[in-house]
């Protein structure tokens, strides 16, 4: 099946499950009612290629990177109206990286500014943290119609690995979202939802957008599935970018002179790639079933359509109602 720049348009899925019942994005936790979902993905990652142009070089990146994701996402209903939201990203990055450097052969009058530029190839392990937390607020209720809105705060990434990395870029993400339940034939207690949501980033100039489209089923009374379509748009690029951006000032620029070690890190913070837009249509399944009234087993499985990316991701999660 194939998809256009117009397909559906949903928001990266954050999917769980209830033992008894199928929650989304607009559904209240209610208070005092806790959800845990802990998680391991396994992400094949991509192949990517990037540059930064210089008055009088250029620089290539090519980069191989997979991931292994340990997640923690939790719920706690603060009352009928509010529930408190957090999810903790833990990721182990592995990545070949090859950065080849390029001399242009045009003239330009500021080559008289050289810049000292190296070539670098070598494998590299990182650890890459990403934490959010927010607050969903339960705005209308009639029947089994919800409409809620969530605000998330974002704390991407503090990474560290070779280089000694430290890099943080915060983020606010709002989003709107209606959902109704309905039974169908012998399904009882499904859902269908719709979230629209945006991001602001003080590092990048133009708001990221999402839209989010989830059917949820009720097999039976321990059995629960999922059904997803998304679409993300970009302006940021991934983590590893920027990791891999300030590991080449810090091997790059030993040696130089102070004068030149600062126009090489200006240089390459200046074209950091963050205006440079990234489509990416996702569809998923989810599959849970209930081991007894507080655990349950979950499986998702993701195929992603973007340019680069190895296209499925697999998650296995262990999820605790209270």
């Amino acid at each position: 099946m194939r998809f256009s720049k117009n397909s559906i348009k949903v928001l990266l899925l954050i999917p769980f499950f209830a033992p008894s019942f199928v929650f989304g994005y607009a559904w209240e936790r209610g208070k005092d009612n806790k959800y845990n979902e802990y998680s391991l993905a396994f992400d094949p990652g991509y192949k990517s290629s990037f540059d930064y142009n210089f008055d009088c070089s250029k620089l290539y990146f090519n980069d191989d990177t997979k991931k292994l994701v340990l997640t923690k996402y939790k719920e706690q209903g603060l009352s009928d109206r509010f529930t408190l939201i957090s999810k903790l990203d833990i990721q182990r990055i592995y990545s070949d990286l090859d950065i080849k450097k390029e001399e242009k052969s045009d003239t330009n009058p500021q080559c008289d500014e050289y810049i000292p530029l190296n070539h670098y190839k070598g494998k590299m392990n990182f650890i890459g943290v990403d934490y959010e937390i927010g607050l969903r607020t339960l705005l209308y209720k009639k029947g089994e119609h919800r409409i809620s809105v969530d605000s998330i705060l974002g704390f991407p990434a503090a990474i560290h690995g070779e280089g000694g990395t430290n890099i943080s870029n915060p983020s606010l993400k709002i989003g709107l979202s209606y959902a109704n339940k309905f039974d169908f034939k012998k399904l009882k207690e499904n859902y269908y939802e719709i979230m629209f949501a945006g991001r602001m980033n003080p590092q990048i100039k133009r708001k990221e957008f999402f839209m989010t489209l989830n059917l949820g089923l009720k097999l039976t009374d321990e059995i629960c599935l999922l059904f997803s379509f998304e679409h993300n748009q970009l302006y940021k690029n991934s983590f590893e970018r920027y990791a891999f951006a300030s590991i080449y000032k810090k091997i790059s620029t030993k040696g130089l002179e102070e004068e030149a070690k600062e126009k090489l890190k200006s240089h390459i913070e200046y074209h950091s790639l963050l205006d440079e837009k990234k489509i990416e249509n996702k569809m998923g399944a989810k599959i849970s079933y209930k081991l007894d009234k507080k655990y349950s087993l979950a499986f998702d499985y993701t195929y992603r359509f973007a340019k680069n990316i190895r296209p499925y991701t697999v998650k296995f999660s262990i999820i605790k109602n209270l």
